[in-house]
C-alpha cells in the first residue's frame, strides 16, 4: 500500500468516526452540492490552462480532473517555490488544502465538508490568487461571502457564469469544444451530480445497512465509490447466483459512471450521459430501490428538456 493509499484509509477511518445528526448531514450535502461547481467550473479550468501554459499536461487534454491538477501543482511547487505568477509564503499548505477538499467532495466525507467546507472554499480561492485568475477568486469569493455571510452581490457586473478553458473557442476547430458543447457538458454534470449527491449516495447507505453486518456502514460518510466497490466484492464472491455477470456489468458501469463524474472526463460524460444515467437507473433496480430509480429518472428527464434548448 502507498503512502497516498495509508493516508487516505487514515482519513476515512476518521471520517467513518462521527456520525451527524440527520439536520446536519442535510446541511453538509447542500454545502457538497455547492462546493462541487465552485471547485468543477471555477478553479479547475484555469489550473489546466495554466499547466497546459507550462507543457505540463497534453495539449489537447479535456480532462479537468481537480485532483491531478493539484498534484501536478504541488509536485512543482516542491521543485520550484516561484513557479506560480503569485508567491505565497504558505502554497504548499493552501495547495494541500485545496486537495483535501477536492477530495472531501469527491468522497462525500460529510462530516469534513461541514466542519470545513468554508475553508475549503477560501483555500480554492488563494489558488486562484497565485495563478492570477481574479475574475475566477471574485467569483469564489462572492460564493464564499454568501456562505459566511449571506451577503448577496449587488454589484451588477455581469460575468460568464463559468471559467473557460482552453479548449473551448467560439470558431469550432479540430481538437476544440464549442461553447455550447461546454455548457451542455457542465449541464450534464450538474444533473448527474445531483443524482449521486441526492438520491444514489443515501440509497445505497439504506441499502448497505440493510444487509449482513450492515452496521459498519452507519456513519456519515456516503462514498459510491466505496459502496459500490463493496457490492462489486460481494457479488464476485456469490458463486452461485444465477445474475451474477449482470449484475457485476451493472456495478461496473455505475462505478465508470461516477468516476468520469469525479475525474471530470467532460468529453465522455456530454456524449455518453443518458448511458451513464441509465448505470444508475439499472443500479438501483437491481438492488429494489425502485423510488430512487424513479427519482435519478426524473432528474434525468430535467436534463434532457434543458438540453433540448441548445
Amino acid at each position: 500500500m502507498s503512502t497516498e493509499d495509508e493516508e487516505r484509509e487514515v482519513l476515512f477511518a476518521d471520517q467513518r468516526s462521527h456520525q451527524l445528526t440527520e439536520e446536519e448531514e442535510l446541511e453538509a450535502i447542500q454545502l457538497r452540492a455547492i462546493l462541487f461547481p465552485a471547485l468543477t467550473f471555477y478553479l479547475a479550468p484555469p489550473m489546466l490552462n495554466f499547466l497546459k501554459g507550462m507543457g505540463l499536461l497534453w495539449p489537447n487534454s479535456k480532462k479537468l480532473d481537480s485532483e491531478v491538477l493539484l498534484k501536478i501543482m504541488i509536485d512543482n511547487y516542491k521543485k520550484n517555490p516561484y513557479c506560480f505568477p503569485t508567491f505565497m509564503q504558505n502554497t504548499e499548505a493552501i495547495l494541500e488544502e485545496a486537495l483535501l477538499g477536492r477530495r472531501a467532495v469527491a468522497h462525500c466525507l460529510l462530516p469534513l465538508i461541514l466542519q470545513k467546507g468554508k475553508h475549503f472554499l477560501a483555500s480554492w480561492i488563494a489558488v486562484a490568487t497565485i495563478l492570477n485568475q481574479p475574475e475566477e477568486a471574485e467569483k469564489l469569493t462572492k460564493i464564499y461571502n454568501h456562505l459566511c455571510y449571506g451577503i448577496p452581490d449587488f454589484g451588477g457586473k455581469v460575468h460568464d457564469p463559468y471559467a473557460r478553458p482552453n479548449f473551448v473557442d467560439v470558431i469550432l476547430t479540430p481538437g476544440k469544444m464549442s461553447y455550447t458543447e461546454y455548457e451542455c457538458a457542465l449541464l450534464v454534470q450538474v444533473y448527474l451530480f445531483k443524482a449521486d449527491n441526492e438520491i444514489l449516495a443515501p440509497e445505497l447507505r439504506k441499502y448497505l445497512i440493510s444487509q449482513q453486518n450492515g452496521h459498519i456502514h452507519a456513519n456519515s460518510v456516503m462514498d459510491t465509490q466505496s459502496y459500490l466497490w463493496e457490492l462489486i466484492h460481494t457479488y464476485r464472491n456469490k458463486s452461485q447466483y444465477e445474475k451474477k455477470e449482470s449484475a457485476l456489468n451493472i456495478l461496473h458501469d455505475a462505478k465508470e459512471a461516477r468516476n468520469l463524474l469525479f475525474h471530470t472526463e467532460i468529453k465522455n460524460l456530454l456524449e455518453n450521459h443518458e448511458k451513464h444515467f441509465q448505470s444508475f437507473i439499472e443500479l438501483s433496480n437491481s438492488l429494489g430501490l425502485t423510488k430512487a430509480a424513479a427519482r435519478i429518472n426524473a432528474t434525468k428527464s430535467d436534463l434532457a428538456t434543458l438540453l433540448r434548448r441548445y
